[in-house]
């Protein structure tokens, strides 16, 4: 159905005006109707389209297509223009490239002449690699008065410039502009957030947040511990179940290797409690002695406290009166000592000391 004065081009570049995001598959789309258009209606066989880059701090062009980016070649060598595409680019003139016999323009024998502008001094060399071209039309893409790119149109017939040809291959040009400027546009944009998922990935993975739900509490006692220091760590520690998530480890009940849940269970808690101390074998210079598992377990506690890009974290040491030298240097970690009447446990002290640190660990806190 005809249009009258109406042509494609007028309707590509209300549509050039109407979009805002051309990914690859619209750009490449686009580029397909433009090139079935040209192909019906201007007898075209090749659309190619050429960007602004810079080789050797040069300006050159580079061949854009759908897989990506083509060949590139300098606009100038030793001064002189490479070609007819870098003379349409570098003088912003469109051209019409025949030769004055009709013959295919790599004929050796050929004469090039321009019938757009009649250009006088058009270079002779064609970098068009396919045989049979005899018309060759170079379009500049402007875009703020400034080329930064070409679009070239070849076919294997000779065809002469009408007015409302170059018109049209105008427009396609200046549409191919705002489409490209577009789709380089959405590029950046996409490129810029894939990395920024990527950063926020690894942060997810890198670092430790804050918790969301109650904070953790791992306690660690050996297990031939004192029972009245046990049984009053519990009570002290389950009458803070609205406030924390209290995990004993002998009250883990999981399948599979105990060791291994309750390394599990110490990287995800905040806080933790470790009574070290266990009756010492006869004959020891001392009742208690600490048990080697608690141990590696406080070693835990205290790498996860002096480690700055973890969350915070705090501890608590427990140990008897009469036992050695502490096993590691706890640094500002202040030891429970368990206060004892005699050879029993004063229960109501032990009490109120460990509820009274218990709740400075929780005020470390943000509200």
């Amino acid at each position: 159905m005809s249009n009258g004065t109406q042509t494609f081009g007028n309707y590509l570049k209300q549509f050039g005006l109407t979009i805002d995001i051309v990914d690859n598959d619209t750009f490449n789309n686009f580029m397909e109707i433009i090139e079935e258009y040209v192909k019906n209606y201007l007898k075209i066989d090749k659309v190619s389209l050429k960007n602004k880059t810079i080789i050797d701090e040069k300006a050159g062009l580079r061949e854009i297509n759908k897989q990506g980016d083509g060949y590139s070649y300098s606009i100038l060598r030793d001064g002189e223009v490479t070609g007819q595409t870098a003379y349409a680019f570098l003088n912003r003139k469109s051209l019409w490239v025949i030769d004055r016999n009709k013959k295919d323009l790599k004929d050796p024998e050929s004469r090039h002449v321009d019938l757009w502008n009649g250009v006088d001094d058009l270079p002779q060399s064609f970098e068009h690699k396919s045989a049979n071209v005899k018309t060759s039309i170079i379009v500049p893409i402007i875009r703020s008065k400034e080329a930064v790119g070409v679009v070239e149109f070849g076919t294997m017939q000779y065809i002469e410039p009408t007015t409302i040809a170059k018109k049209e291959l105008e427009r396609i040009a200046d549409t191919i502009s705002r489409v490209q400027y577009l789709h380089r546009s959405f590029t950046a944009q996409n490129n810029n957030t894939q990395s920024a998922i990527k950063g926020l990935r690894n942060y997810l993975k890198n670092m430790t947040w804050p918790e969301l739900t109650k904070p953790q509490i791992f306690v660690a006692f050996p297990a031939d511990a004192d029972k009245d220091v046990v049984g009053r760590i519990k009570t002290v520690l389950n009458s803070f179940s609205n406030m924390v998530n209290v995990i004993f480890w002998d009250e883990i009940n999981e399948s599979g290797k105990v060791d291994q849940q309750i390394i599990r269970d110490i990287a995800k808690s905040q806080f933790g409690v470790c009574y070290f101390s266990e009756p010492a074998p006869e004959g020891s210079e001392y009742r208690y002695v600490d048990n080697t598992n608690v141990i590696f377990e406080a070693g835990m506690f205290q790498s996860l406290t002096n480690s700055p890009g973890e969350r915070p974290i705090g501890w608590v040491p427990i140990r008897e009166k009469d036992s050695p030298p502490p096993p590691f240097d706890y640094g500002s970690e202040r030891i429970l000592i368990v206060e004892r009447l005699d050879e029993s446990l004063n229960k109501q002290a032990f009490e109120s000391d460990l509820t009274d640190r218990i709740k400075k660990l929780l005020e470390t806190i943000e509200p």
